[in-house]
């Protein structure tokens, strides 16, 4: 399933972009967007094409459908975490779903705490909403009187990406408790974003936060996705886990899904469904060729004395070293990698990630060891011409 021969190039080349393969040179290697190269599961195809065979795409319910809320509420479940479909809302992605959120939460001068370096939606969504976002640094070890001193009379909520997208960092239990006691303390909602929660490496746990107790729960709102784990970007399936049924009906509301301009495709919604249900030993393959992936470029990285990263990532299927030894302009790197080496990856700059992820460079790696072979081939020579060009 997840071969080279397994990818179709000539689609991808055509239909993939968000920085991918139909935005890049014909013999550039993009490692850009987090998105699959892989075709997503036998499972859902055959299920997608069952309903399509009756030739109907009407409008679904606002709410949800129902087949896919009780999906959700029986995953959910799984990971220890009680929900009514009442409390589940499904949105047009998870980026949505956190805009929303944010939206329903904040006002106008309102402050959000947030880590850095972290995915530049953070950002953006609370900017959208005219918020102000407040910044703990993301390398450093959670620090409860760090978190405390970022606290105004304007701070509403903490927004944490768990698992990190870039640092592939996964939160342990004692880090979401620190969290969610300095929540509850001082009074503020926690906005979990887990989306790549789904792929998780080295047998180890993934706990939700709002699994953790009760008065957590209370005050979390999880947004979700099947766009990492599933390899079903395009359909833009995002779900929020709502504390109460009111806080659903509130996002309905944010998010005009009683008119026709809010809400999530019912095919989209019907493809989430037969992940959840049907594509369960897919999932579980991916996540064993993405280790190995990992592994492979963890260990070329390790060995490039111009770029240096610490430990392997615990979750998602991303790598962000750290440019040293040498010029660590990142955006200028990128084009130099790109222009001269056929090569892309994302700067780490403040556009994407915040001013912490200056420095350093992200990479994706959910494609087949061929193409990340001979990407990471790329990017030794390129680092080291580009060390060379910068001495």
């Amino acid at each position: 399933m997840f071969d080279h021969q397994d990818i179709d190039f000539k689609f991808l080349k055509k239909y993939a972009y968000n920085y991918r393969w139909a935005t890049v040179p014909e013999t550039c290697i993009p490692l850009t967007a987090a998105d699959p190269d892989f075709p997503f599961a036998t499972e859902i195809q055959s299920e997608l094409q069952n309903y399509l065979a009756h030739a109907y795409m009407p409008y679904g319910r606002p709410e949800g459908v129902p087949e896919f809320l009780q999906a959700l509420t029986m995953w959910a479940k799984k990971r220890g975490m009680n929900y009514t479909p009442d409390q589940i809302l499904p949105t047009n992605s998870a980026a949505e779903g956190l805009n929303m959120v944010i939206k329903k939460l904040i006002s106008p001068g309102d402050e959000v705490i947030c880590p850095d370096p972290v995915d530049f939606l953070f950002f953006e969504t609370i900017a959208n909403a005219g918020g102000k976002v407040v910044t703990f640094s993301a390398f450093a070890p959670l620090d409860y009187e760090v978190l405390a001193s970022k606290v105004t009379a304007k701070t509403k909520a903490i927004m944490i990406c768990h698992p990190h997208n870039p640092m592939g960092q996964l939160y342990q239990k004692a880090d979401l408790e620190l969290i969610s006691k300095f929540a509850v303390d001082h009074q503020l909602k926690i906005i979990s974003d887990e989306i790549w929660s789904d792929i998780i490496y080295d047998d180890q746990t993934f706990t939700p936060f709002a699994s953790l107790n009760a008065s957590t729960n209370a005050i979390t709102y999880t947004v979700y996705g099947l766009s990492k784990g599933y390899a079903l970007a395009g359909f833009r399936i995002g779900v929020v886990f709502c504390p109460t049924p009111e806080d659903k009906t509130g996002l309905m509301v944010v998010g005009n899904y009683h008119s026709t301009i809010g809400g999530c495709p019912p095919i989209a919604q019907l493809a989430g469904q037969f992940a959840l249900e049907k594509a369960t030993a897919w999932q579980k393959r991916f996540v064993e060729h993405l280790q190995e992936m990992r592994d492979l470029c963890f260990d070329a990285i390790s060995a490039n004395d111009y770029l240096e990263i610490e430990h392997k990532p615990a979750a998602t299927y991303l790598l962000f070293p750290k440019i040293i030894n040498t010029n660590n302009q990142e955006s200028a790197l990128t084009e130099f990698l790109l222009e001269e080496h056929q090569l892309a990856v994302v700067p780490g700059n403040s556009r994407f990630f915040g001013e912490g992820a200056q420095g350093h460079i992200r990479l994706c790696y959910s494609t087949s060891k061929e193409i990340l072979t001979q990407a990471m081939e790329r990017l030794n020579v390129g680092m080291a011409a580009w060390a060379k060009l910068h001495r």
